[in-house]
C-alpha cells in the first residue's frame, strides 16, 4: 500500500535526474538531448550548460566547434550554417549506442558494426578511419579514428562533415 501512496504524494510524475556522464551514449544521430540538424541556439539549453564556440579555419561562421565550458565529459560539436552537424567524443566515458568507447580495439568495431565498415587510412598517423555509414539513414554515421589498432576518438554525425578530419576541413 506504501507504493501506492508514495508516487500519489508526489504527483505520480517522475522526476527526471540530473545530467550524467555515465548514462551519456552518442548514436549518429543524437548525444543526449542534442540532435543533428538541432540550431545553435537550442544546444546549451538541451545541455544544460554555456558553450563556447571558436570559428574554424576558414574563418566564417559557415562552420565552427562548439565545447561545454562545464565540467560535462570531453565532447564537442561541429556545426554546418549554425546547426550541430557532428559530435565530437574524446573520453572513454561516453559509448556509441552500441557500447564501442575511445580505448576499444579496431577488432571490436569491426565486429560490432560487421558489413557496415569502410576503413580508410591516416596519412598522418600509422592509424585508420574506420567509417561506418548507418543502414536506412544514408547520410549519417560515425568515424572511429584508431592508432596502434586502438579507438581515439569517434566522430559522429552526418556526412560529409564526418570525415573532416581537422575540423571544419
Amino acid at each position: 500500500m506504501l507504493q501506492l501512496i508514495i508516487p500519489l504524494l508526489i504527483g505520480g510524475v517522475p522526476v527526471p535526474a540530473p545530467p550524467s556522464s555515465t548514462r551519456l551514449f552518442v548514436t549518429p544521430t543524437r548525444f543526449g538531448r542534442v540532435h543533428v540538424g538541432m540550431r545553435a541556439t537550442r544546444v546549451a539549453r538541451a545541455l544544460r550548460t554555456e558553450m563556447e564556440s571558436t570559428l574554424g579555419s576558414a574563418h566564417t561562421s559557415a562552420c565552427y566547434l562548439m565545447s561545454p565550458k562545464s565540467a560535462l565529459p570531453d565532447f564537442g560539436l561541429l556545426l554546418t550554417d549554425d546547426r550541430v552537424a557532428r559530435i565530437d567524443i574524446d573520453t572513454p566515458s561516453i559509448p556509441t549506442r552500441e557500447g564501442v568507447r575511445i580505448g576499444d580495439s579496431e577488432s571490436k568495431v569491426l565486429s560490432v558494426y560487421r558489413g557496415k565498415v569502410r576503413v580508410e587510412p591516416n596519412d598522418e598517423t600509422e592509424g585508420r578511419y574506420l567509417v561506418v555509414h548507418w543502414p536506412g539513414k544514408a547520410k549519417v554515421g560515425y568515424v572511429f579514428e584508431t592508432e596502434g589498432g586502438v579507438v581515439k576518438a569517434i566522430r559522429a554525425g552526418r556526412f560529409p562533415e564526418i570525415t573532416y578530419y581537422e575540423g571544419c576541413e
